[in-house]
């Protein structure tokens, strides 16, 4: 694996390098095209400047004055020995011509014209130079040429920015890849201490997280993602742990009175009673199984959400009104008192049959771990997110350790599990408030257990 991410790393660092190389070299070139390119139209200007002066002459004081601006005497002319010497030293030639005659300087059998022209390049001794050529027509049959290779300085200064680039070339691979593998071994050796951490974390994921000693916010936001990744994957794990727990003790009971019952059927075989009342109470428990994967089967299909597809608009009031109606007499019945406080006319969005599940499963809750004589009451009234609904009791509460796992499944205070119930109502209860957004907690520092739920109307 380390030999891999090595040659990984490497090839990666030869391609980033030779990618600089390509544009540094590139744009050098560039700069130098340019550079040279400004350099020769100076140069070409100034020609053609020195020839319209010479020709302003001409017409102001004649034939002598021209020559005189090219350091010449009337009618001197160069043999061709003189101007190849001439133009070996001074580095240009003029010429002269009345109808194809030369009449002044010389000429070494470049290419002439009677209009302004440049003449790019032109062997001269196996040199191949760069030659710029000016011609003007001064009069009817009187035509000056200029011949004018490339400024000394200007050749120097291209020289020294070929063997530049020529250098540059060579070198300049080198630091892009230095930098890229320095950075690429801080960023190897970061992300080795995260595959560590890793390997603790999938050791012991509640113990250990992920901690990036790095000024990357791209790698410490890596590092947040994963860490909120691993707390919700323990949660998960968590409340899987706690279901499985939960299933095999409220299954074990019933399941085991019901064995029990079977026994005494086979021992109590011959009387009639008995074994009535042996198939009644394995019925009963048999129930309880039932019940339990019901209510599994229920809060799942309330956590995936289809009832939303129904929800529309609700008279949450009289709902309350009717549910609380038919619980007044099981109160009564249990001694206990049920007090409703319930606004006219409070209506929200939401399933109806969910939310009269929601205050059932409450209801019992008081019902069934609230002292006898206990109070227990209801009230509905309006709250500035939406609608508030209570429901209370002042029975014994329930512990401040068990408050934060009321709502996971099949969590029981009762960890004997002595009591009735499955640990799944609640659950069941905190779904359907997520389903319709709403918000429900446990009143701090009351007496007994109160209940707030916050819903909202829209």
């Amino acid at each position: 694996m380390k030999t891999n991410t090595q040659k990984y790393h490497f090839v990666l660092a030869l391609k980033f390098s030779f990618l600089c190389w390509v544009l540094t070299c590139g744009l050098a070139l560039l700069v130098s095209h340019f550079v040279s390119q400004s350099e020769q139209s100076r140069q070409q200007t100034e020609m053609l400047e020195l020839i319209e002066e010479a020709v302003e002459l001409y017409h102001s004081d004649g034939l002598e004055s021209l020559v005189e601006v090219f350091e010449l005497a009337e009618n001197e002319t160069w043999t061709k020995e003189e101007a190849q010497e001439h133009w070996q030293e001074e580095g240009w030639l003029m010429a002269l011509y009345q109808k194809d005659v030369i009449i002044a300087g010389g000429d070494l059998g470049f290419e002439r014209a009677n209009t302004s022209k440049s003449q790019p390049q032109t062997e001269i001794d196996e040199e191949t130079q760069l030659i710029f050529y000016q011609a003007q027509q001064i009069n009817d049959g009187l035509y000056l040429h200029l011949w004018q290779r490339l400024d000394h300085d200007v050749v120097i200064a291209q020289n020294a920015r070929t063997q530049f680039i020529v250098w540059l070339a060579i070198f300049c691979w080198l630091p892009p890849l230095l930098i890229f593998v320095y950075f690429r071994q801080m960023q190897g050796n970061t992300i080795t201490k995260l595959s560590q951490q890793l390997s603790l974390v999938a050791k012991a994921p509640e113990l250990h997280r992920t901690v990036a000693k790095s000024d990357d916010p791209q790698l410490l936001q890596l590092c947040s993602v994963i860490n909120t990744m691993l707390d919700e994957i323990t949660k998960l794990h968590h409340n899987i742990k706690t279901m499985s727990v939960g299933v095999a003790h409220d299954l074990k009971t019933p399941l085991t009175r019901v064995a029990n019952r079977l026994q005494s059927m086979e021992q109590d075989i011959d009387d009639p009673v008995q074994l009535a009342v042996h198939l009644e109470k394995a019925c009963e428990e048999l129930e309880k199984i039932i019940s339990t994967f019901n209510n599994l089967i229920r809060l799942n299909s309330i956590e995936s959400g289809k009832y939303q597809q129904g929800f529309k608009q609700i008279d949450l009031s009289t709902l309350l009104l009717d549910l609380t109606d038919s619980f007044t007499p099981v109160f009564e019945d249990a001694e206990k008192t049920l007090s409703v406080s319930i606004l006219p006319n409070i209506s929200c969005y939401g399933d109806a049959d969910l939310l009269a599940q929601l205050v059932c499963n409450l209801l019992e809750n008081a019902l069934e771990y609230t002292n006898p004589r206990a109070s227990v009451w209801i009230r509905l009234q309006s709250h500035s997110s939406g609608v508030l609904l209570q429901i209370g009791d002042n029975g014994p509460g329930i512990a401040t350790s068990d408050q934060a796992h009321i709502f996971e499944r099949f969590y029981r205070a009762d960890t004997s599990r002595s009591s009735s119930g499955n640990g799944l109502g609640l659950s069941i209860v905190k779904a359907i408030c997520d389903i319709h957004e709403a918000r429900i907690y446990l009143l701090e520092g009351q007496p007994g257990a109160v209940f707030n739920i916050e819903v909202p109307t829209h």
